[in-house]
């Protein structure tokens, strides 16, 4: 299998793997590494190359003004990481306060878990929070009381029997949209559990000065994997983009035994 790999892929893997000690670098020429470069460009990447070069100490390999590119990029992904990070615990505080314990999903769980060795690698775009349907007006109104709103075009257009979470919610100057979900799949994907099965297989977790849920490592992992195939229309060819192989092989290293693989390989 890796045979047919091209090259580029093969070195990219090895970089941005948790699981490799050391790195056979040497026998790939110095184009190889310009695509490998542009492949992690091309999947949102470039921030996890930069750590992993500087880990594996072979930086030496990176043309001098695109290294200096992808630190800057990770040092600023790291400042927006750890924003964001304040963000989602203002965002949980506000909605304990009117009974409301969110639970986390994708990248806002990875922000309060710590599954990533370094704040700066994964790179997020919003964050996704779910609470029950019937907690959704309440949840709504919490949070435009501090500042979130939807914009008009998004609402005009929202029709929640066919939507699985209220239109993104924006507030100046803060780094990132805000989704409610009150669905965890959409209406005609496949349903791998139901929010009970969260609620009692998943975690709470007290910390921080809030609380919130999370869901078991082995449902973390399929919410992550079935999400992507779906939101990329991947999901008839069996494959997963290379951002979410990366996640997957992160929170494989991260909870070890806890995960059942031959219950993920299963479904």
């Amino acid at each position: 299998m890796a045979a047919d790999m091209p090259e580029e892929l093969l070195l990219l893997g090895q970089l941005l793997s948790p699981f490799a000690d050391s790195l056979p670098l040497k026998h790939y020429p110095p184009d190889c590494w310009s695509k490998a470069y542009q492949l992690a460009n091309k999947h949102y990447l470039a921030t996890a190359l930069s750590h992993a070069l500087l880990t594996h100490g072979v930086t030496e390999n990176m043309p001098p003004d695109y290294l200096a590119f992808i630190q800057e990029m990770h040092q600023l992904n790291s400042e927006r990481n750890n924003s964001l990070r304040q963000q989602l615990l203002e965002l949980i505080g506000t909605l304990n306060r009117v009974g409301i314990r969110p639970l986390l999903l994708k990248g806002a769980s990875s922000l309060l878990a710590d599954e990533f060795p370094n704040p700066g690698i994964r790179f997020l775009v919003d964050l996704d929070l779910f609470v029950d349907p019937h907690e959704l007006d309440s949840a709504i109104s919490a949070l435009e009381s501090i500042g979130y709103a939807s914009p008009a075009e998004y609402l005009s257009t929202y029709n929640p029997a066919l939507a699985k979470h209220y239109p993104p919610l924006f507030r100046e100057s803060t780094p990132a949209t805000v989704e409610l979900h009150f669905k965890l799949f959409d209406r005609n994907a496949k349903c791998l559990f139901t929010v009970n099965d969260i609620y009692s297989q998943g975690r709470i977790e007290k910390q921080y000065g809030v609380e919130y849920s999370l869901m078991s490592p082995n449902q973390h992992i399929l919410y992550t994997i079935f999400h992507a195939m779906i939101h990329h229309r991947l999901y008839d060819y069996h494959v997963l983009p290379l951002r979410e192989c990366f996640h997957y092989a992160h929170l494989l290293n991260y909870y070890g035994r806890a995960i059942d693989r031959t219950n993920i390989q299963s479904v």
